[in-house]
């Protein structure tokens, strides 16, 4: 698991630096295509934080919340690791937003100390594979919010945004594989 923390760390360290770097996948002539698909409603439990992309304490959040994991009862899948961008607000200089990091559970019973839960409406979703090195997760991203959705037809809501890492995601393998899971109208 600690290694699974690492490399959620270094995926967040590379996000922002892929920020002010020229859009491109590491292929120049790939393109990913999403699933579309219908979510059903879920509850995620575990830590969260209020932040900023000006200030984004992310890395801090997993940390945290590494050595809690194992107390979070009622799993759908133990497997399964989520991290959750929600209320997200425009502001003057920046877009604050909250960020969950925690597991998918069937009910709410039990919930540990410090943690608290979110639920996830049922909603369609653009379901987008990365896959490869992490140090390409940035561009992933800038494809999908600067490419993709604009040329989709599709509205993105700001609200929502899921990241799954399960078994498949495996820090510094080139066949490592994690989902982004961006809400549409």
């Amino acid at each position: 698991m600690k290694k699974f923390i690492f490399s959620l760390m270094m995926i967040l360290c590379i996000f922002s630096y892929a920020e002010d770097q020229e859009l491109a996948l590491p292929d120049s002539t790939q393109t990913i295509e999403p699933k579309i698909i219908k979510l059903e409603e879920m509850i995620i439990v575990g830590l969260q934080a209020r932040m900023s992309m000006a200030n984004m304490t992310i890395s801090q959040l997993w940390k945290d919340f590494t050595p809690r994991e194992d107390e979070i009862q009622n799993l759908v899948n133990p497997e399964q690791f989520w991290g959750v961008s929600f209320d997200m607000e425009q502001k003057e200089n920046s877009t604050e937003f909250s960020y969950m990091v925690g597991r998918q559970v069937k009910k709410t019973d039990d919930i540990p100390d410090g943690m608290s839960f979110h639920i996830i409406e049922s909603r369609m979703y653009a379901v987008f594979s990365h896959q490869g090195p992490v140090e390409d997760l940035g561009k992933t991203y800038q494809y999908i919010y600067q490419k993709w959705l604009p040329r989709s037809g599709h509205k993105p809501l700001m609200n929502n945004e899921l990241e799954l890492y399960d078994e498949r995601f495996q820090y510094g393998e080139p066949d490592s594989e994690m989902f982004i899971y961006v809400p549409i109208e």
